[in-house]
């Protein structure tokens, strides 16, 4: 599955919508289920929702690196978010991968800290800019039509 529809879908919906759909398996399947997404997201049915997986996103990377940091065990939300910050500092982003970046580490964040997952991705619509992003409404409304086309619970 490519789409949920033809309307152009952005970026920072792309995004939410992954991890919507990582949360969701976590939470129904347990962590483990996602360790084949995230060691192998070029193969993953959930990393390549929309359009073709690209390894050398740095969006992305992070996504799987801390799916392996928290999947590993031992974690807590304070090492994820001093881990969050530190791989944010050390990485040289544009101003649009910043607000992905931003986005992806405050919903992963707020997952990890006990959020369900349409919780988490309403903390990391917070962090999408203003005039990208879409309203509560918006989002919800995307996110029944993306768990409707994968015959999930809605």
């Amino acid at each position: 599955m490519k789409s949920i529809s033809n309307q152009e879908v952005n970026s920072y919906l792309q995004l939410l919508g992954i991890l919507h759909l990582i949360i969701w398996k976590t939470y129904s399947d347990g962590m483990s289920s996602v360790e084949s997404d995230y060691q192998l997201p070029a193969t993953s049915d959930i990393f390549n929702t929309f359009e073709p997986y690209d390894e050398s996103h740095p969006v992305y990377t992070f996504v799987c690196d801390l799916l392996r940091l928290a999947c590993d065990g031992g974690f807590s939300v304070r090492v994820l978010r001093e881990y969050a910050d530190a791989y944010g500092k050390a990485t040289t982003l544009t101003d649009e991968l910043s607000s992905l970046f931003e986005c992806a580490k405050l919903t992963l964040l707020a997952a990890f800290s006990g959020a369900d997952q349409n919780e988490a991705v309403e903390c990391g619509r917070q962090g999408i800019p203003a005039s990208e992003k879409p309203t509560y409404i918006e989002l919800q409304d995307f996110l029944f039509e993306l768990r409707k086309s994968r015959a999930l619970d809605v």
